[in-house]
């Protein structure tokens, strides 16, 4: 019986070695804008590296793939503020469920991006190593109005210097109803237009398909949507994206909380390693 058990703790230990070995190839993640990096007199700047666990820091690229550091001026640029100003009113007069929108707690505050007359901006962050299969990427947009056929939202990329690499993006077109899915195929969601944020978790459930949970922030209401990924390409970057919202704060647009947790197998195979070892040493 205590040789049993043995053979049994050995193979669980053995699985959670190489549960975290294939963890480690990726990575594990976080950043959001209340870390001190962002809250200089610079703000969100090129080379910003908050957080932990990242492939390296930020870099800002306009719609034609050209590098763009620190962008600000008339046409578009970056900022950290609070991501209720694209409210109507702005504010938290906005706030109809009082939750801050999608601001960090400890500072009120979001990244966040403009950008008007067919100018274009993504702001970019690599990965320490490519989302493995079965681990979750968590992010948080807000847009405010959007321009007719304009586009605010977050694409994942295969290739962090290239925002032509996408794999999926999440995204509101100016005009639409609800939120849309670029992928294969593309998807219509149920969810409709809010300018209080979305969040939302992906996980890739093989090399090749996707699962994504969508929340809409104002009402609560839940989406998960299903499928393949563009080209089935490793995904190795997030890119937050501002094609042309429109002038004035209510369209800017912010994102926040990004992040890849540890798998949550990893500390479920760790505990039952735990239980058996106590076993063996009761036996």
């Amino acid at each position: 019986m205590a040789r049993f058990g043995a053979r049994i703790c050995a193979a669980a230990v053995i699985g959670l070695g190489t549960l975290a070995g294939n963890a480690s190839a990726s990575l594990i993640a976080f950043d959001d804008a209340s870390d001190p990096v962002y809250n200089d007199a610079g703000g969100w700047e090129s080379g910003d590296n908050g957080g932990t666990g990242w492939g390296g820091g930020w870099t800002f690229r306009n719609g034609a793939n050209v590098v763009q550091t620190n962008p600000t001026g008339s046409f578009f640029g970056r900022f950290v503020n609070d991501s209720r100003g694209n409210n109507s009113p702005a504010g938290a007069a906005g706030d109809t469920n009082s939750d801050g929108d999608i601001n960090s707690p400890s500072t009120g505050k979001a990244w966040g991006m403009y950008a008007n007359t067919s100018n274009e901006i993504y702001a970019i962050r690599p990965f320490n190593g490519a989302l493995a299969v079965g681990q979750i990427l968590r992010f948080a947009f807000d847009n405010g109005n959007v321009d007719a056929s304009q586009v605010l939202g977050v694409r994942l990329l295969n290739d962090a210097s290239n925002i032509a690499s996408r794999q999926l993006e999440l995204r509101f077109v100016g005009g639409d109803t609800n939120y849309t899915v670029i992928a294969n195929p593309n998807v219509t969601t149920t969810l409709p237009f809010s300018r209080e944020g979305i969040t939302a978790e992906f996980q890739l459930t093989s090399a090749t398909n996707y699962s994504l949970k969508i929340t809409r922030l104002q009402t609560g209401t839940v989406q998960t949507v299903t499928g393949a990924t563009v080209s089935g390409l490793p995904i190795n970057g997030i890119a937050f994206r501002n094609l042309a919202t429109g002038t004035g704060g209510t369209n800017d647009g912010f994102f926040n909380f990004i992040a890849i947790p540890e798998p949550t197998s990893i500390g479920m195979l760790g505990a039952g390693a735990v239980i058996l070892l106590r076993r063996r040493r009761a036996v």
